[in-house]
């Protein structure tokens, strides 16, 4: 078995590549945001974008504040960090801003805390650039590891829309742990916050199996979300032939490893595909050998031109490149970057819009950025939620201001509306199923900006689910902040079955209730769009 993406190296193979000089699109430019980081493997924003947490594989935890390095490591620990292992993972909770919790992703050595290496999640409390004393709490401890083997780890973690945290996990180099639904190996796990088991997921059972979201993995090294879709993409290293891009958004899935990698041909009944794969080879734009970041380019603002929105951007630890493909036709692979550095491990957007990136060989974290003479668009007057009655009239309007000329595109629950490209989008009749989530993108030569999400209300809404017996569903309120009511008219105090799920398709709430009084709880799950099943007919229900 091929061991790919060693960290101990500075190359592999033969893939490296020293001596050219980088090319990017015109008037982009490779930009150093922080060096002389020893052997870094990750980093992750803060929410409001101003800081940067950086891990090295040593177990030192480095931030990067308002453009600076900070003097002093934010935290230390004593990992084993021989191969591909040591501090391999950092993310940020959403809500940092108020609780300051980070989340770290690190290997244990053995003969410590238990006799084996293990792999484990915690999480630290930040009082300014300092960790609260007592304050790093074990998340979640994950499986043994083979002390032959020290690859194929994983590492990385992301908050999904949902709230809940996402990890992936190597298999540890030892290819049956990926289809056994019995230890985290070689999955994509979805754990609440405090590493507890969240509703929703697809499996039950032990400790591991009930925390899993996908298996059939190799190497996870980077997982990461759509902050407008709320798709989930996991990037998962390859062995000999392929590197993979596998959409994770719904839960349950198999890709499939070690049986399969790359496209199944063959026996493909339990396997999902992958969205994307590309090749191995050296000094060639667009394969390599170990797919190590990947990242949504859906900013709130930014400098690039707009064609680059809505792309998937990735890059691979041997082939010093950064390439992209259209989420929504995801066959070609577009080059962007080539010569951008040597061993590549990372890649993420930052909220004003730059692509920034790790390079192991230069010890640094650069960024991208796009010259231009004028500044992107800005928005100034933010859609306004709206509620209508039924059969009502509804209009959404933006307040926008930039040089060149505006072009807007409205999009309802993330995705485009056929001819609303005006400043204003308007509805003659509503009705319950115009219910949703409306923003608009301006944008211009100089660049895009993003609005803020606009939620349209139908009150006195109902759904004919049959009408050969004109039952009618009733649901209020919607939007809701917590309780919804339903009613079935002909239904009487029958019970009716109802579960709720959320835009990615799992089911949160499975339960039955007394059709006269029949109500569902939604004040515990994060605001947006939710998709409400009563006795087999569906409504959209929005949370706020």
């Amino acid at each position: 078995m091929k061991i790919v993406l060693r960290f101990l190296l500075g190359t592999f193979l033969g893939f490296a590549q020293y001596g050219y000089s980088q090319t990017l699109p015109s008037n982009f430019s490779r930009v150093l945001v922080s060096d002389g980081f020893s052997s870094p493997t990750a980093f992750a924003f803060t929410p409001n974008g101003s800081d940067i947490f950086v891990t090295l594989q040593g177990g030192i935890l480095r931030m990067i504040q308002n453009g600076v390095v900070v003097q002093d490591p934010i935290i230390t620990l004593s990992v084993m960090n021989t191969g591909e292992r040591g501090l391999i993972g950092v993310t940020v909770d959403p809500a940092f801003e108020d609780n300051h919790y980070v989340y770290l992703y690190y290997t244990v050595p053995a003969g410590t805390e238990r006799t084996a290496a293990f792999n484990k999640i915690v999480r630290i409390t930040l009082n300014g650039t300092a960790v609260v004393e007592g304050s790093l709490t074990t998340i979640l401890e994950l499986n043994d590891l083979s002390a032959q083997h020290t690859n194929h780890n994983g590492g990385s973690m992301a908050f999904g829309p949902d709230g809940k945290l996402y990890v992936g996990v190597g298999e540890n180099a030892t290819g049956t742990n990926a289809q056994n639904l019995d230890n985290y190996l070689g999955k994509i796990l979805r754990i609440n916050p405090d590493g507890s088991v969240p509703e929703g997921n697809p499996f039950t059972g032990n400790d591991a199996k009930s925390r899993i979201w996908a298996y059939g993995l190799r190497n996870p090294y980077s997982i990461t979300f759509d902050r407008i879709s709320g798709k989930l993409f996991v990037n998962d290293v390859g062995e000999s032939t392929w590197e993979e891009i596998n959409d994770a958004t719904t839960g349950g899935l198999n890709f499939g490893w070690p049986n399969k990698e790359g496209f199944c041909t063959s026996n493909c009944t339990d396997y999902t595909q992958p969205i994307h794969v590309y090749g191995h080879a050296s000094d060639t734009d667009g394969k390599g050998c170990s797919i190590v970041g990947g990242t949504f380019f859906n900013p709130i603002s930014t400098s690039y031109p707009v064609s680059y929105r809505g792309q998937y951007f990735f890059n691979d630890y041997c082939g010093e490149w950064i390439n992209d493909i259209s989420v929504s036709n995801p066959d070609q692979q577009y080059p962007f970057g080539t010569h951008v550095g040597g061993g590549l491990t990372y890649l993420s957007t930052s909220l004003d819009g730059e692509l920034y990136y790790l390079s192991r060989d230069d010890q640094s974290l650069y960024k991208i950025s796009y010259a231009s003479s004028f500044s992107p668009p800005s928005i100034s007057d933010q859609p306004d939620d709206l509620t209508v009655s039924t059969g009502d009239p509804a209009s959404f309007n933006v307040g926008a201001s930039g040089s060149g000329t505006l072009s807007y595109q409205w999009y309802k629950n993330g995705e485009p509306i056929a001819d609303a490209d005006q400043f204003a989008f308007s509805i003659s009749h509503a009705a319950s199923t115009d219910q949703g989530m409306y923003s608009v993108l301006v944008s211009s030569v100089n660049g895009s900006v993003l609005s803020d999400v606009a939620m349209l209300s139908v009150t006195n809404a109902t759904v004919v689910v049959d009408p050969i017996k004109n039952n009618v569903l009733n649901v209020f309120p919607n939007p809701s902040s917590g309780k919804v009511q339903i009613s079935m008219v002909s239904k009487g105090n029958d019970f009716l079955e109802v579960s709720i799920r959320n835009a990615q398709g799992e089911e949160l709430i499975k339960q039955q209730v007394s059709a006269a009084t029949a109500e569902v709880d939604l004040s515990s799950y994060p605001n947006g769009l939710y998709f409400l099943q009563v006795e087999g007919y569906g409504v959209k229900v929005i949370k706020q």
